[in-house]
């Protein structure tokens, strides 16, 4: 039976799983091609006594919670607790806050080392807790997945289904002898990855003069053979590498000037890209740098958004001192009006840019009559408005990045009436530092449509569903339909907006935090011709698409405000 089909029985009894997956060794001590001898290991790296021929692989140790019953064989009943902090989508900002997941374990004092110790028979004497051997054993956790899994009585554990997949953050214990393990989205990996990598070879020629095309280092071992490093503040291409050689030498690129440079001086690899879509340049980092799994990225949704919203986009970047590969991505997303964040349902790393949704997307609309519990919240979040943009661009490739005198250009776009004393009567700046971006147009397109997107606070909206809205995935747009929005005649009044984030509650809820995702101008798609004019037409139809206006830019006998085309 299937998990879905379970799901939806009335009588059924939920299970949860956490399965944390520690690296181990597929050998078997003192058989070739092990070399070891005298008493056994533990099969992990920490205990090896041959490393030479340690051949890794992966154990799960898995665990329920100590109220359910044993439904799998090799699940130790120490589970406690698994505190959900989700993915959660930051419109302003890019780059999402990782998901956090804690879970609580209690310890066992007197474990049997039953399907963990693989020599457990030849062993004298077996003795101590569980979590503190499983730690002794185990000293390099850091960073190994974690899965926690959901599912029901008569299901085979094949068909549990992984609610969250993260890497270990952290492990403490807790007061009660138990343990706490933290979990992090696999994006956390980004935070922890330097682009390009700090690198430590240094001059080899006494001294380097300004005209040599040659360059020796004293250990070219960390160098491709061809690339752009920066001796100093200048940036040298090359074509080639023999030895600790670096050949077929272009002093002086990207603007900086060919000077001569003393004995040792540190030659550090630069990571270049030129005339890229923003896009490719994430996908670059995440793959090639950060080590991402193409089949991690749902590739073919952020290639979609790509090709429909950032076409023509072409950002230049020398990056010549090591950079956090999150701090990249987070001010590509910025700069390109876009979010990446972990799908933990989907299990992968989604990329959207912000528009308008396009005809035809399935859009769900949610009522307080029939989808939304009590209590719903409504926070008017005014501290996202934004009346100005700035953006800095065309920087010098060897400065510091907020600096205001390494960029040549500047883009700015002002709202004057939302700073007047008739609206909002100050000024709300938001200043975006740009080593990317080396056009006019493409600082004004990211300068203009966060404007647009924030010249009005954008609400953010926090409801209890049930899970038959399951389907509804963070991301997400939906239309929201209550009267915690309405007109200014006290209609309700729908809106769309981008699903930030999404909690399981109880054993059959959800929570879900939600922004308005409506830029600040009307804008809408041609509407098909079975849409009727614009009084005859439904809140929905004339939330989705645009209609003919009168000489004032009204519509309908109601003068409601015009839509724009996108």
């Amino acid at each position: 039976m299937a998990y879905e089909d379970k799901e939806k029985e009335f009588s059924k009894s939920p299970h949860t799983i956490a399965v944390i997956k520690l690296d181990a060794c597929s050998l078997v001590f003192g058989n070739a091609p092990c070399t070891a001898t005298g008493e056994a290991c533990y099969n992990t790296y920490s205990t090896c006594k041959d490393k030479v021929n340690f051949s890794k692989t992966t154990k799960d140790y898995k665990f329920s919670k100590r109220e359910d019953e044993i439904i799998f064989r090799g699940i130790r009943p120490y589970l406690l607790e698994v505190r959900d902090n989700p993915t959660e989508i930051k419109p302003e900002a890019g780059l999402a806050i990782n998901a956090k997941t804690t879970i609580k374990f209690i310890d066992d004092e007197n474990d049997s080392d039953v399907d963990v110790d693989p020599y457990v028979t030849s062993r004298t004497s077996v003795q101590g807790s569980f979590f503190k051997k499983l730690l002794a054993r185990n000293i390099y956790y850091s960073g190994r997945p974690v899965e926690i899994k959901s599912g029901y009585k008569g299901l085979t554990e094949a068909e549990f289904k992984t609610k969250f997949k993260g890497i270990i953050d952290s492990i403490d214990t807790t007061g009660n002898g138990g343990f706490s393990i933290s979990i992090k989205d696999p994006l956390k990996r980004a935070g922890k990855v330097k682009v390009p990598v700090a690198t430590k070879g240094k001059v080899a020629d006494n001294p380097l003069t300004a005209g040599a095309v040659v360059i020796n280092l004293d250990d070219a071992t960390d160098y491709p053979v061809s690339g752009y490093i920066r001796i100093d503040d200048e940036i040298i291409q090359y074509s080639g590498k023999t030895g600790n050689q670096l050949t077929g030498c272009t002093r002086a690129s990207f603007s900086t000037t060919a000077v001569s440079h003393d004995l040792d001086a540190r030659v550090q690899l630069c990571k270049v890209w030129i005339d890229e879509n923003p896009w490719n340049i994430i996908y670059d980092i995440l793959v090639n740098e950060v080590a991402f799994l193409v089949a991690d990225i749902d590739v073919a949704l952020a290639e979609a958004e790509r090709d429909k919203w950032l076409t023509g986009m072409e950002y230049t970047a020398v990056l010549s001192q090591p950079e956090d590969a999150n701090i990249l991505i987070k001010e590509l997303c910025e700069q390109s009006f876009s979010n990446i964040w972990w799908d933990n349902e989907t299990q992968q790393i989604k990329f959207k840019v912000m528009a308008p949704p396009a005809p035809g997307v399935n859009i769900k609309t949610l009522t307080k009559k029939g989808d939304i519990g009590a209590g719903a919240i409504v926070d008017l979040n005014e501290k996202s408005r934004v009346s100005r943009v700035t953006v800095y661009f065309a920087k010098d490739y060897i400065s510091k990045d907020n600096d205001n005198s390494a960029y040549r250009s500047i883009s700015l776009d002002v709202d004057p009436d939302k700073e007047s004393a008739n609206e909002y009567n100050s000024i709300a700046e938001k200043v975006i530092y740009s080593r990317f971006i080396r056009n006019q147009n493409d600082a004004f397109y990211i300068a203009q449509n966060t404007l647009r997107r924030f010249k009005v606070p954008a609400p953010i909206y926090q409801y209890k569903s049930e899970l038959k809205d399951n389907d509804i995935k963070t991301g997400d747009l939906v239309i929201i339909e209550t009267n915690d929005f309405v007109d200014v005649a006290g209609k309700e009044k729908p809106k769309y907006m981008q699903v930030l984030s999404k909690t399981p509650e109880g054993r059959n809820g959800l929570r879900f935090k939600a922004m308005d995702a409506v830029l600040e101008k009307k804008y809408g798609f041609i509407a098909p011709n079975s849409v009727p004019v614009y009084d005859s037409a439904s809140s929905i139809e004339k939330l989705r698409y645009a209609f003919i206006a009168n000489a004032s830019n009204q519509l309908g006998s109601a003068l409601d405000d015009a839509f724009y085309i996108w």
